[in-house]
């Protein structure tokens, strides 16, 4: 046994044999640890709390330890240290915590490489469209794996290269693959990228090979999965919070190890209506995807929820709106059909300008300066800081802005066309609401008459203008 077990537990003091020197006392003759430890090893003095707790508990108590270990039928209550062979470099070493300081947060994230599409899509992430039947998710869905194949933006926003497998459980294969070549076309790419990889109805055991076999071939890009739809992917996620929350658990693991996000695309359920549901435009997204999406779980444990809409506001066909965890909501973005010279849609644009704002926003636009703050459209409006960030939000989305800086630096910037706009259509509004100038006009000017039946009638040689009466 160890000099230090001897010291813990009131024994009589044994040669350390290891070491082979004498033992060492303290003035009354107690034992004591060896002060140093061999070059190259950690100091036997440096001990886990529990061998401190328990050096601490012999010091208070040692005059009853001999009377415990009687009670105790030889045992003591003491905590037992781990035994040595003598070799202080065997000492169990502190575990080395995995747990982050806010500084080592920030030194983790600050290189990290963001989102896979700009403000939409996070790495390694599950998250949910939903949308009614016929509105277009799957067009839309598959221009923005195409455009993140290619490493082109996605109705303006910057995507990361990416492999994109798209496991289809709606459509036909002759359909997807006239999908596809409208979308050359609205792209204007010479061929969808080999990245983007078609599948027809896997299981879950096929797309989890195919997902391991490119990210084998691709190491070093990323890799979006997109389920057409959820409820071909797994029926029972839509019925039960248990199955969507076990499901969207099992994304969350393969997105760990394969380095992949998930998008699942989600028809809306009316039945969940009591009545016709409010448009989307309008509506808080929470609102609106909780009361629509079945399973709250789908939407409570996704990283980032879109809800799609029919839209007419401005030119637009269709409205998105989301909310990303931790981040807030996001959109309302407008989105627009692309046709061809024979009117056929061949993919989507993005729907900006003045003309999504209304005339309250499009009013107080028109007062603030080229460079405003917060602050100023709160002062100019009248409004709630609430309301000030969804229109400031809007008008992001709507690109008649712009936002530069970061928290107290922060600083809107109008887009010059849309300034311009809103100071052409202010000077207008201006012009029609100032006092007219009375025009000249015949009027009937007053006179006397000695015969009654003369009054009212107009003598054509007293016509005379109002700037002439009032002069």
């Amino acid at each position: 046994m160890s000099a230090a077990s001897d010291n813990l537990h009131g024994e009589p003091p044994q040669p350390v044999a290891a070491c082979g020197s004498p033992r060492l006392t303290d003035a009354a003759g107690a034992p004591v640890a060896k002060p140093t430890s061999p070059a190259g090893t950690q100091d036997a003095t440096a001990t886990p709390t529990s061998l401190i707790g328990g050096s601490a508990a012999k010091r208070a108590g040692g005059a009853n330890t001999q009377q415990q270990k009687k009670t105790n039928g030889g045992a003591s209550n003491t905590p037992q240290p781990p035994k040595l062979d003598g070799d202080a470099s065997k000492m169990p070493k502190p575990a080395v915590p995995n747990s982050l300081s806010h500084s080592q947060l920030h030194e983790r994230v600050k290189n990290a490489p963001g989102d896979l599409v700009q403000g939409l899509i996070p790495e390694e992430s599950v998250n949910v469209f939903v949308g009614d039947s016929g509105l277009g998710k799957t067009p839309l869905l598959a221009q923005m794996g195409v455009c993140m194949a290619a490493g082109i933006p996605f109705l303006g926003l910057e995507t990361r290269r990416a492999v994109v497998l798209y496991a289809d459980y709606e459509n036909s294969e002759a359909g997807f693959a006239l999908l596809l070549d409208k979308l050359t076309e609205h792209l204007a790419l010479e061929a969808i990228p080999d990245t983007f990889r078609y599948l027809a109805q896997p299981d879950k055991n096929t797309l989890k090979a195919e997902m391991a076999l490119w990210r084998a071939l691709y190491p070093d890009l990323p890799m979006l999965v997109i389920c057409d739809s959820l409820r071909g992917f797994d029926p029972t996620a839509e019925t039960k919070n248990e199955n969507a929350a076990k499901m969207i658990a099992e994304l969350g693991k393969w997105a760990d190890d394969y380095k992949c996000a998930f998008v699942l695309i989600h028809h809306l359920r009316k039945e969940n209506f009591k009545e016709e549901p409010s448009p989307l435009r309008t509506t808080d997204v929470m609102e609106w995807l909780i009361a629509s999406a079945g399973a709250r779980s789908l939407v409570n444990q996704s990283m980032v929820r879109f809800g799609i809409d029919n839209e007419k506001l401005g030119g637009a066909e269709l409205v998105i709106k989301g909310h990303y965890k931790l981040k807030g909501a996001i959109g309302p973005i407008f989105v627009g059909r692309v046709r061809d010279e024979d009117g056929e849609p061949i993919g989507y644009s993005r729907v900006s300008g003045l003309k999504l704002l209304d005339g309250d926003q499009q009013a107080v636009f028109a007062k603030l300066n080229d460079e405003f703050r917060f602050k100023d459209v709160v002062k100019a409006s009248g409004k709630n800081p609430k309301i000030v960030t969804d229109w400031l939000r809007a008008w992001r989305c709507a690109q008649v802005v712009t936002l530069t800086g970061e928290h107290k630096q922060r600083r809107y910037q109008k887009v010059p066309a849309a300034a311009s706009l809103a100071k052409v259509r202010a000077a207008r509004e201006a012009k029609e609401k100032a006092p007219q100038t009375p025009s000249r006009k015949p009027v009937q000017q007053a006179c006397e008459v000695d015969d009654p039946a003369k009054v009212g009638t107009v003598d054509p040689g007293k016509m005379v203008s109002d700037r002439a009466d009032v002069g």
